[in-house]
């Protein structure tokens, strides 16, 4: 379960002055809950971790600067994301020299011309694995840029997880068409 809340208006202040900001996930029986208020220069953070019975697992609360938050967020998930793989708890993540070895055009913009080719070739029926390999960029990145084309439903299967969890055992081995 995934929940989110959007700032809330008030009257006194504009929008951009303010920021107020709650999500809430359950998974595997824990709960995160993140909020995050604040002015139009400093957003404190709440982030709690419950267990299944609701004791706390976790908690971590802290002050950025509104102008730090981009590099905050990426290099705090970077960090826990360090911690995971040194516990056992993940796998270790490419870098991103070591993907485009595998697929060139990871994470590289699209261009109109890309657009027009990926459209195409999907319209003709071509396999998504089949896709993957002409663009040099993951299933999952295909899939996602068809949904955003308007050519795949947003409820389509779009992350490494989800496709895995959508496709037969055999098409997981990109070894078969499974659109």
């Amino acid at each position: 379960m995934d929940e989110a809340t959007a700032p809330v208006e008030d009257a006194d202040r504009p929008a951009t002055e303010r920021v107020e900001v709650s999500r809430r996930v359950t998974a595997d029986g824990r709960t995160i809950t993140v909020h995050a208020t604040g002015d139009g220069q400093r957003v404190r953070v709440q982030l709690a971790i419950q267990d299944a019975e609701g004791n706390e697992a976790g908690r971590l609360n802290g002050e950025i600067a509104l102008a730090d938050m981009t590099q905050a967020g990426q290099t705090l998930a970077a960090l826990i994301g360090s911690v995971a793989v040194a516990v056992g708890q993940a796998k270790p993540s490419l870098g991103l020299d070591q993907l485009r070895q595998r697929h060139p055009n990871a994470y590289r913009p699209w261009t109109d011309e890309a657009d027009a080719l990926l459209t195409e070739r999907f319209q003709a029926g071509a396999p998504l694995v089949d896709l993957a390999g002409e663009f040099g960029r993951k299933t999952s990145a295909i899939v996602a840029r068809l949904v955003r084309l308007g050519l795949l439903p947003p409820d389509h299967p779009q992350t490494d997880a989800q496709l895995a969890a959508y496709l037969p055992t055999a098409a997981r081995d990109d070894k078969v068409d499974w659109i």
